[in-house]
């Protein structure tokens, strides 16, 4: 959501409504959330605390950069999600993110506010979980599931980076699909 807000910051669609109104929602959504978690594992000595703790390796672990856990993070990724839309997904959101830093509109791409709107949402739904997961992947093994937060928002990028190909990548491409 903070990435979202920023974003859209940034080409000058947001209020300041939506700022306090999205900053209720957070406080009340988190305290609503985690009242019966917090609860819970009051009475039952923290078990749960502790247990996402040892599986995020924020206790127990004795340094903080482990390599060989990136590669397989990775390698989870591309057996989970096929390599195909993981390329596509990674294609097209760096084309999103760069086009969002662009000084002006490319590939004909219309100044739109919804265009703008829905490019920071497909940004924020993947790209700080993505790179989160990643970055996190160097201290400690990341479950292959986790990372599908990010799923929802990468496979409509890579689904516009297949129509991007489809229809500008040449004959080729058309042929592939038949």
């Amino acid at each position: 959501a903070l990435v979202y807000v920023l974003g859209l910051a940034k080409e000058g669609l947001v209020t300041r409504r939506m700022v306090l109104g999205l900053a209720a929602a957070i406080l009340v959504g988190t305290l609503a959330g985690l009242a019966p978690i917090l609860a819970w594992n009051v009475e039952n000595d923290f078990v749960a605390f502790r247990h996402v703790a040892a599986l995020a390796g924020v206790s127990g672990n004795t340094s903080f950069i482990r390599l060989e856990t990136m590669p397989e993070h990775v390698a989870a990724q591309l057996g989970v999600i096929t390599p195909w839309w993981l390329v596509l997904m990674l294609i097209a959101g760096w084309r999103c993110l760069k086009s969002a830093f662009a000084r002006k509109e490319t590939d004909g791409e219309p100044a739109d506010p919804d265009v703008k709107r829905l490019r920071w949402l497909l940004i924020a739904g993947f790209w700080p979980g993505w790179l989160g997961f990643l970055v996190w992947s160097l201290h400690t093994q990341i479950y292959p599931n986790w990372p599908a937060v990010c799923y929802a928002a990468g496979l409509v990028l890579a689904g516009m980076e297949l129509e991007r190909i489809l229809t500008k990548g040449g004959s080729w491409a058309r042929r592939l699909v038949k």
